[in-house]
Order: C-alpha cells, then sequence, then structure tokens
C-alpha cells in the first residue's frame, strides 16, 4: 500500500491500495456520487434501511446519500491549517474514553433533517490532529460486523495499523508521553511525515481536482441525478436493458451508463429523447399560449 496526502498542512492522508490507481477517498467519493450504484446498494439492503431507518423510499436514500456526500467532500475539500480534525473524527468504539496507540476513528456528517447520517469515513490516528484514511462505508446496520461490506472496513483498518506498526511510522514511547513541549510534538510530527513519504504514491491523486470540479458544476448535477433515478425506476418498471434504451436512444451504452449514474451534462435534445423513449414527464412543455402570452 501507498499513501496520498490530502491537505496541504500534512494532517489528513489516505491510503492507496495495491492495484488501485487511486486512494481511498477518491473510490469513496465516487462510489457515493453513482446513482446506479447506490440505487443497486439500497435495493440489496433494503430491509436494513426499513428496519434500521424506517425508510422505504430508495430513490430518497439515493438522494439523501448523495446529500451528505456533498457535504463531507465540501468539509474535506476547505479544510485548512486551523482546522480541528480531532473535532471530526471520533473513536471507532463508542466505549473508548482515553487516547491509544494508532487508534481506530470514524467521521461522518450531521444530517439534520428525517434521520441521522448513514455515511462513515474510517480512519487511523497517528498523532493529535493528524490522521490517515482506510476507507469508507454506507453503514445501515448498529454492529459493522454485521455485515460483509462493514466488515471489509473492519479488516482495512487492522491491515493498516499493521501496516504502520511494521513500518513504525510513529514512535510509541513518545506517543504515551503527556505533557511534551511544542517543539517536540512538532517534530513527532515531522517524523511521521517523513515516514509516511517514504510510501507515498508514484502518481498524484485526483480526489481534490474532481471534488473542485463536482463543487463547480453542482446546480446542473443536481438535475441530473434526480432524472438518472427516474430513468432507473422505469427501466425496472419496464424490464428494459441498457442496451436496449441506447439502441432506443441511438447512442451508445456506454453513454447510457454515465447518464443513469447521474453525472452527466444533459442537453435538452437528449432529455427530450428520453422522455419520448421511456414517458418520464421530465417537464411540461410549455404551450403556445404561454408563450404569446
Amino acid at each position: 500500500m501507498t499513501f496520498d496526502c490530502i491537505t496541504e498542512d500534512k494532517n489528513l492522508w489516505a491510503v492507496r491500495y495495491d492495484g488501485e490507481d487511486d486512494n481511498v477517498l477518491f473510490r469513496l467519493f465516487d462510489q457515493w456520487d453513482d446513482a446506479e450504484w447506490l440505487r443497486s446498494f439500497f435495493t440489496c439492503h433494503f430491509s436494513d434501511l426499513v428496519g434500521y431507518f424506517k425508510i422505504t423510499n430508495i430513490n430518497q436514500a439515493v438522494l439523501d446519500t448523495m446529500d451528505d456526500r456533498d457535504e463531507l467532500e465540501c468539509l474535506l475539500l476547505d479544510l485548512d491549517g486551523d482546522a480541528d480534525l480531532d473535532a471530526l473524527f471520533k473513536p471507532l468504539e463508542n466505549y473508548r474514553t482515553s487516547e491509544m496507540l494508532l487508534g481506530k476513528e470514524k467521521a461522518r456528517p450531521h444530517r439534520r433533517n428525517r434521520h441521522s447520517s448513514w455515511l462513515r469515513i474510517y480512519a487511523i490516528k497517528l498523532d493529535k490532529g493528524m490522521y490517515l484514511v482506510t476507507g469508507g462505508a454506507i453503514k445501515l446496520t448498529f454492529r459493522m460486523d454485521e455485515r460483509e461490506h462493514t466488515r471489509r472496513e473492519l479488516y482495512n483498518l487492522e491491515k493498516v495499523r499493521n501496516f504502520l506498526l511494521e513500518h513504525q511510522i510513529i514512535d510509541s514511547d513518545s506517543f504515551l508521553e503527556e505533557n511534551i513541549s511544542l517543539l517536540f510534538a512538532t517534530a513527532m510530527k515531522e517524523k511521521i511525515v517523513r515516514k509516511l513519504e517514504e510510501f507515498k504514491s508514484a502518481t498524484p491523486s485526483r480526489w481534490r481536482e474532481q471534488a473542485l470540479e463536482r463543487r463547480e458544476d453542482e446546480a446542473w448535477r443536481q438535475e441530473s441525478r434526480r432524472i438518472a433515478l427516474l430513468m432507473l425506476e422505469r427501466l425496472d418498471a419496464l424490464a428494459m436493458t441498457q442496451a436496449d434504451l441506447a439502441e432506443r436512444l441511438g447512442c451508445t451504452q456506454q453513454y447510457v451508463s454515465r447518464i443513469l449514474k447521474g453525472r452527466e451534462n444533459l442537453s435538452l435534445k437528449t432529455i427530450c429523447k428520453i422522455d419520448d423513449v421511456l414517458g418520464l414527464g421530465i417537464w411540461a412543455p410549455v404551450s403556445r399560449e404561454v408563450c404569446m402570452a
């Protein structure tokens, strides 16, 4: 595994696992921005969605996830040297009340409407205010070991923690020292950074670049997501495949796939075609009388 530095102050890092072309933050925010993937996930875990959150509308669950995802991404994007990461990340174990060497932590957005957020970002605490992100998940159950996808995150936390211990990323004696000077604390952080940079990824991460693009395109992306969910629902109802839809629209299946992720900046012509084929009623046509008024 290798590591990517996420913030300029070098307080937030992310793991890039072997065989992956970018780090876990890039993968998470990409996945949580995919309407088709999210709808499939909530369909598969519908009993958890209903049982734990009392939500029966899958499309609403997808949109809530995307809203929380946007909030969390903006929060990370806007981190600066004064940001308090210790206020964002909390101990993974709710019962833990004291610091521990390379503690396992979690972060989530603070949803105010309808229900608490099920999004989680998991990390290892390297030092005060310094974290290494190991992964994340949509957590719909009380315990992480209840479902395979959250059990996998527990495994990754332990795997990364063991890697850090094996390569002596931090000095355990220094970690346990309580009354240390600012000078010593700074030197300790610099040592950790040097160790992490020994395992720095060979290519830069695309997460920040794409996050900035997503923020700039926020207005039309909201509509693209809405249209994608309407399309996915209608395709299920009609038992129509993406290949069938591509043929009816006169485009490639790859283009249809991009539309169904909710990320395509659709032209008026394309929206009208989709409406004609699927009968979605995306918008009501403007009458001649209204135009002449």
